[in-house]
């Protein structure tokens, strides 16, 4: 048995309500689990973009963005990525020296950089799309299409009642 299947195991075995009121049981509170959910699933497709490539997650994120918008703003990809515009960055000058991307100053606001892929960009993400999709339909086939509607139901509700959560 795998070391996530272990886990998922002794979740699934813990009691449902922690021996007291004041203890948080990391292995049933909710965003440690989703947490460890993208991690494992992030990880496991970061695999091929790393062998292929040699890129980390935020370089693939950045030629996601790019690949599939065109080209954008360094911003943009900060905001639909939610990695921190250090990190955005950092990916972006990577990938300017590994041949991906190329940066161009907007005309209208010399501040402003636009990203685009370059030839070798578009030759990697148009090479990782496809096993992207194969990699999601994979994980998804693991659902039945009520479970696949639900977890769109479910991941919907979470997303917005973090968003609204307010202490």
């Amino acid at each position: 048995m795998t070391r996530q299947s272990d886990q998922t195991t002794q979740m699934a075995e813990a009691p449902a309500n922690p021996a007291s009121e004041g203890t948080l049981v990391l292995d049933q509170f909710l965003p440690y689990r989703l947490n460890l959910v993208s991690e494992t699933v992030s990880r496991s497709f970061a695999r091929l973009y790393a062998q292929q490539f040699a890129m980390d997650r935020p370089e693939w994120r950045v030629i996601a963005i790019v690949g599939q918008f065109g080209r954008v703003t360094a911003k943009t990809v900060s905001e639909r990525s939610t990695m921190h515009k250090t990190k955005v960055s950092r990916a972006v000058a990577a990938l300017e020296k590994k041949g991906f991307i190329e940066r161009t100053p907007n005309p209208e606001d010399l501040r402003e950089i636009f990203l685009d892929l370059t030839p070798e960009g578009r030759r990697a993400y148009d090479t990782l799309v496809p096993q992207a999709l194969t990699f999601s339909r994979h994980l998804m086939d693991t659902l039945s299409p009520t479970e696949r509607a639900q977890l769109e139901t479910i991941l919907g509700k979470l997303t917005e009642a973090a968003a609204t959560f307010d202490v």
